[in-house]
């Protein structure tokens, strides 16, 4: 039924490991009793899962008289703490970041917003993918408009429906078939292999990443092209006899559309600011298991602008509610 407090070993001091190596359940009269050293010591409180069967414990803790060495590598500490540069951290590190081709044609353009939009070959091609409510002129506009004054901007339904229902009956195939959510208790091997592994470090995030060869990507993408290029699918969503893995539709998304030149021009046209290189990753967030943590490491010194496809299953009623009311996950 979850609840359990879970202690971690260290991969390097102030690392923890992503899966901790005890579990211990908080049950009648018992006492867990243990030194906590900063940097080698992490635990953590399980998600409880049963809803009649609420957690009920006294925690407390001894001080010395100061603080102990290596305290620098406490959680808080490093939470709080802004890294930058190679020596302090790759949170600013750009050298992972692929320059879209289209900024160094954008340079010989000129600045004017229009000339470094997407032009009427780069309509056609989004139109394969994106939402047309997102390519309408006016649309646009008005979230330019709201971009330029609060620096972010949600955009609802942004893929095609006939895209966005092949990935969301994928999601819900393998969350099904990995026995994850409506409040199971999940293995901490679910969902690891395929393509899929477990990401750290757990005092600032845990979540599964994507990596796909390039041939098994390619494989996959001329099923979601024609997903979003068949005029009978194009407005609707089309049940399927079986989905396609998840990671490979998304790595298709990932690597097909949103690593476009194309879409980095949407992306000027939408916002007002031109990206001028990318780097992105295929996450999965495991119920009961996975979630990041907003620190001061994740700040950085140059500017980037985030663009982040959620997909949540929010059908029925009940699911719908708890999206909503912020009771269930949160998405950036």
């Amino acid at each position: 039924d979850g609840g359990a407090l879970e202690l971690y070993p260290v991969e390097s001091p102030g690392t923890p490991a992503v899966d901790p190596s005890r579990c211990l359940l908080p049950t009648w009269n018992s006492m867990a009793f243990f030194t906590v050293q900063p940097g080698r010591s992490f635990h953590s409180v399980q998600e409880v899962f049963a809803a009649d069967k609420p957690r009920l414990s006294i925690s407390g803790w001894y001080h010395a008289a100061a603080p102990p060495e290596g305290s620098e590598l406490a959680t808080l500490t490093q939470l709080q703490t802004r890294r930058s540069g190679v020596d302090g951290g790759a949170d600013d590190d750009v050298a992972d970041f692929v320059p879209f081709p289209s900024a160094a044609e954008g340079s010989d353009k000129g600045d004017e917003l229009e000339s470094l939009g997407p032009d009427r070959s780069d309509l056609e091609y989004l139109a394969g993918w994106v939402n047309p409510e997102y390519l309408n002129p006016q649309n646009v506009a008005q979230i330019r408009g709201k971009m330029e004054e609060d620096s972010s901007v949600q955009m609802r339904e942004f893929l095609l429906p006939s895209i966005a229902s092949a990935i969301r009956r994928s999601t819900r195939a393998v969350d099904e078939a990995d026995k994850l959510g409506k409040g199971r208790v999940p293995a901490r091997t679910a969902g690891v292999g395929s393509g899929w592994r477990a990401l750290g470090p757990t005092h600032k995030q845990r979540y599964l990443t994507y990596n796909e060869t390039e041939g098994e990507g390619a494989a996959m993408t001329k099923e979601v092209e024609k997903a979003g290029k068949d005029p009978e699918r194009n407005g609707k969503e089309v049940d399927e006899p079986s989905p396609q893995p998840a990671g490979s539709l998304m790595h298709v998304l990932k690597t097909e559309l949103f690593q476009s030149d194309a879409f980095a021009r949407l992306l000027t046209w939408l916002t007002g600011l031109r990206p001028t290189a990318y780097k992105g990753e295929v996450r999965r967030f495991r119920p009961g298991l996975d979630y990041t943590v907003a620190h001061h490491g994740i700040l950085t010194v140059e500017p980037r602008l985030d663009a982040t496809l959620c997909m949540v299953d929010d059908e029925g009623e009940d699911a719908g509610g708890a999206w909503d009311f912020g009771e269930v996950g949160g998405f950036e």
